[in-house]
């Protein structure tokens, strides 16, 4: 019976927490851009209140001094037409191609000489090979992994065309709160090929913190395709363990981190890619020796990654140079 009790709560928890996210989104897609500011303040409190370790942070868009802080004021007035542009999934290759190589890429699958989609419709699900990526261009968390197609059920291809229109309806700039680099890119599909990591059953994501053009800290996630597993560990430029995490409660979870012999390479990469960005978080895949291209993000985790112990948080703060007299010179966001 408490088993019973306890998976009812666990439901009617997602499914309020599903109708704050909607009620939430739908405010913040109606609200005009003269509320960004005081819209941001308050919801930068509501995310930080969340932790225990953050309670009682307060947002000063006029001096701010913290990584949150300053992530915050990026989004409205650290504005760069390149960051619409790489933050789309599909239009950031022709930059990595430009800068690193196409070798970095992770291979695009070709329907009917297409590479890129608009609906779902122009998809023919039985020209794709046996395994798969297929990811929305303007957002995040928006993939949809086949690791076999001959175990897809007409269930399951009913669920894919269902997230699939559904994510294409969704303006991603208002999902977690406001991500202005989201603004105005066209919702698309596009299908990578599936890679696979043969050293290791667990799938390892390589984020690098890179400040003003430079990495200064990187993590690793592992199982970062399931949520409810998935452990990190942050690592210094020097590969030496930072005392500080992205994600409160992964304390260096991961059991066997030994680094990559191409780390080198992959810190040098991330170097290069975030070149002139006040802060730009760079994602490299390691698969059997060989480094692929994530995904370039402008505010990680929207700009709520509150790190662990909070005093890091002014740390990580200092790092970010930012230009405070690009507040006075943008009206467009400023509180009438």
């Amino acid at each position: 019976m408490k088993l019973k009790r306890s998976k009812l709560a666990n439901y009617l928890r997602k499914k309020y927490y599903a109708y704050l996210k909607i009620k939430h989104y739908q405010h913040a897609k109606r609200m005009p851009e003269s509320e960004y500011e005081d819209y941001l303040i308050k919801r930068y409190v509501e995310f930080a209140n969340k932790r225990e370790y953050s309670r009682g942070k307060k947002l000063s868009l006029e001096n701010p001094r913290t990584f949150t802080e300053k992530s915050q004021w990026i989004k409205l007035y650290d504005q760069d037409p390149r960051k619409n542009l790489y933050s789309d999934k599909y239009t950031v290759k022709e930059y990595i191609k430009e800068t690193i190589g196409e070798d970095y890429l992770m291979p695009l699958i070709k329907i009917n000489g297409k590479d890129c989609f608009e609906s779902f419709k122009e998809i023919d699900f039985n020209l794709l090979p046996n395994r798969f990526v297929m990811k929305c261009t303007h957002g995040s968390h928006m993939n949809i992994i086949v690791k076999d197609k001959t175990k897809v059920t007409k269930r399951d291809f009913r669920e894919f065309k269902r997230k699939i229109n559904k994510w294409l309806k969704t303006d991603y700039t208002y999902c977690v709160s406001l991500e202005t680099q989201y603004k105005g890119i066209k919702p698309r599909i596009i299908i990578e090929e599936f890679c696979e990591d043969l050293s290791s059953e667990k799938t390892r994501d390589y984020k690098f913190m890179c400040f003003n053009g430079k990495c200064q800290y990187f993590w690793i996630n592992e199982d970062c395709a399931n949520e409810e597993k998935e452990t990190c560990t942050t690592f210094n430029r020097d590969l030496s363990i930072a005392p500080f995490n992205m994600n409160v409660g992964m304390r260096d979870n991961i059991s066997d981190y030994t680094l990559p012999s191409n780390i080198d390479k992959m810190i040098e990469i991330a170097d290069t890619l975030a070149s002139n960005f006040t802060f730009v978080r760079v994602d490299l895949y390691n698969m059997n020796g060989k480094i692929y291209f994530g995904e370039m993000t402008f505010n990680s985790a929207a700009g709520y990654d509150i790190p662990y112990p909070a005093e890091y948080d002014e740390v990580l703060g200092d790092l970010m140079k930012i230009d405070l007299s690009k507040r006075e010179e943008n009206y467009t966001y400023r509180l009438k």
